[in-house]
């Protein structure tokens, strides 16, 4: 009632990729879930929860409690806000896995194993399934009220937050630690996992560098279910950051195009949509945020057309052109309609090509529309147009962003 498959990929779009093969509906199988809406997270403005102090388990490894607190840091210097959480229903709901009932569904899949050749298995693993043939209903269902109240307190952490960030384990256990003890250090490796399945929780693990005496470090990212495709654009957009290698082979994601966020569509805006200008509203009031301030291809000319206020630019392609400064913005599927059909002529939607290559959905121009309208490419934005022609009419203002985005270098 609680497994669901694990993948293992080399990087976020190779997992989005098998995901996307194997994600679905099956009537075959009894515990499959209806597909839902996937949960869209805002990239750009993230609320990160972590565990509160008192409640990080490193297990005497000074060098992975300090890899953590790097990471924290890390995520505050990308524009994330950090929010120290109680951890307890994640802890005890943890426990709940191998010391509740639940480990009875284990047993009944093992048990004409363990009637028939139980010494085929580790001592431990005999040890860890047998203990499965205790738990009575009563116990079943008083765990399963428990997990309710757990459950609905996890919910409220996420309330508040986007995502939980944990470290993925507290540390590193030497092999002949775990053959001393290993029930204890294995339920101590799962400190910050074993909840998840119990929780209905979705997670992507990620590597986040090596601690300072060379061992691996790597971080969890945790929302509530059906968020695994908002999570691994955040987790590829932070490896992206971070930039070191994946794998063996030294690969790195730095150019790699961004997995979108699920639900969402990304607009490059030019003009009168940008941050602090007066058509911002039309995004904002449609649950848009800003995902990147960036420029276009070095291949375009931006005029300013007749009519106004609100004055309006026009870009046009032309590879004789320059960089132009744009605003990509996300905004809801389900909105995406009502924007586009407050257009006016000769502008329109089509497609955009930015600074980094990638092609965005974004403004265009009618090639009959800059009739007489001023190239005002020089200026490389209109922003700064703007900026130069309320000067000039004595009226100095300066638009000042509304939003704050990662700005490419």
């Amino acid at each position: 009632t609680l497994d669901c498959p694990s993948l293992f990929a080399l990087d976020p779009l190779d997992a989005a990729r098998i995901s996307a093969l194997i994600d679905g509906f099956d009537r075959a199988d009894d515990f499959s879930r209806m597909p839902q809406a996937p949960l869209g997270l805002n990239v750009a403005d993230l609320r990160i929860a972590v565990p509160a102090p008192g409640q990080r388990r490193f297990y005497g490894s000074q060098s992975y409690e300090a890899s953590f607190s790097r990471v924290i840091d890390q995520w505050r210097s990308l524009g994330a806000t950090i929010v120290e959480v109680d951890f307890s229903p994640f802890i005890e709901a943890a426990l709940l896995l191998y010391e509740g009932p639940w480990v009875t569904e284990r047993w009944l899949t093992a048990e004409p194993l363990l009637q028939q050749s139980a010494e085929s298995l580790l001592p431990v693993t005999r040890e860890i399934i047998a203990s499965g043939a205790q738990p009575s209903a009563a116990d079943a269902f008083r765990a399963q009220y428990r997990l309710a109240a757990l459950q609905k307190q996890a919910a409220a952490v996420f309330d508040n937050v986007d995502l939980l960030l944990t470290p993925s384990a507290g540390r590193h256990f030497r092999i002949s630690d775990i053959e001393q003890q290993p029930i204890q250090h294995n339920s101590e490796l799962g400190y910050y996992t074993n909840f998840m399945n119990l929780l209905d929780l979705s997670a992507v693990a990620v590597p986040a560098g090596f601690t300072e005496t060379g061992l691996p470090f790597g971080i969890t990212l945790t929302a509530p279910a059906f968020a695994d495709e908002s999570l691994l654009a955040i987790a590829q957009r932070w490896l992206q950051r971070i930039d070191q290698p994946i794998g063996a082979c030294g690969y790195r994601l730095a150019d790699t195009p961004l997995l979108p966020v699920p639900g969402r569509i990304e607009v490059a805006v030019c003009g009168a949509h940008l941050s602090g200008m007066p058509l911002n509203h039309q995004l904002t009031s449609r649950g848009g945020w800003l995902s990147l301030a960036t420029h276009s291809a070095p291949c375009y000319r931006l005029y300013a057309l007749p009519g106004g206020p609100p004055f309006r630019p026009g870009m046009v392609r032309d590879e004789a052109g320059a960089a132009i400064e744009v605003e990509v913005w996300s905004i809801p599927e389900q909105y995406f309609g009502s924007f586009v059909a407050a257009i006016p002529a000769p502008l329109g939607i089509g497609k955009v090509e930015l600074t980094d290559g990638r092609w965005v959905t974004g403004f265009i121009c009618e090639g009959q529309g800059i009739d007489g309208a001023e190239d005002i490419t020089a200026f490389g934005g209109w922003r700064s147009y703007m900026s130069r022609k309320m000067m000039s009419q004595g009226a100095i203002t300066e638009a000042k962003p509304l939003h704050q985005a990662p700005v490419d270098r």
